[in-house]
């Protein structure tokens, strides 16, 4: 590739990253903020720069308060201990469903961090808001607490999932695909497969959608 495509195919990288929704940077091992997206700029200019979203290059992503609680650690506390994992190693990836409310109303974020594929000192911190997947299913636990009502109006108890069940349920409410569920649990495709079999067999579905309906009535997280 020359030096010119080189440039343009950067470039494109940039404005596809820039024209994303989700705040994205990337930190390096030192966890120094090496990059970040115009989402990711714009939410620090509008909120205030909190803790965990709105750092700028330069700075020191952990930089956050040092408070090592044990007994209830923050969300802050808990992102900044899985992302030191993630960077020296001890995992391959870490996620975390946050609060993080603006004066006018209340929304929920989930912060994921990886390594960046094809590179051995850089890691992607992605935030994806998931507001409106949290105020569907607050709403719907309140008319179905824990179990769903059928076709006749009568009750049908709650099924009991494993803990592996419910993760790749969840996910599924959230829009993730198969492949994406694979990779944020870190199971292979055929696995996730199975798993979606299981679910729709316990829960008498046969369809995708029904799935993401039945974990938005259930208490699945």
């Amino acid at each position: 590739m020359t030096d010119a495509a080189s440039i343009a195919v950067t470039g494109l990288y940039r404005a596809l990253v820039d024209a994303l929704p989700d705040m994205i940077a990337v930190i390096s091992k030192d966890a120094k903020i090496v990059f970040v997206n115009d989402a990711w700029e714009r939410f620090g200019r509008e909120n205030g720069s909190p803790n965990l979203v709105g750092a700028r290059v330069g700075d020191d992503y952990l930089r956050a308060d040092r408070d090592d609680a044990v007994d209830n650690p923050s969300p802050a506390q808990r992102a900044r201990r899985g992302i030191a994992d993630v960077l020296n190693g001890a995992r391959d990836h870490f996620a975390l469903e946050y609060p993080c409310d603006s004066p006018n109303h209340k929304r929920w974020f989930r912060l994921q961090v990886f390594p960046i594929p094809g590179t051995a000192d850089f890691n992607a911190v992605v935030h994806h808001e998931i507001t409106e997947y949290e105020r569907l299913r607050g709403a719907l636990r309140k008319q179905q607490p824990l179990d769903e009502i059928s076709s006749d109006g009568s009750r049908v108890p709650t099924v009991d999932l494993a803990p592996r069940q419910r993760q790749v349920l969840e996910l599924v409410a959230k829009g993730f695909s198969n492949r994406e569920i694979a990779f944020t649990m870190g199971i292979t495709t055929k696995t996730v497969d199975y798993h979606l079999r299981t679910l729709k067999t316990k829960l008498g579905k046969h369809r995708r959608a029904e799935l993401v309906r039945a974990s938005l009535a259930r208490d699945v997280s």
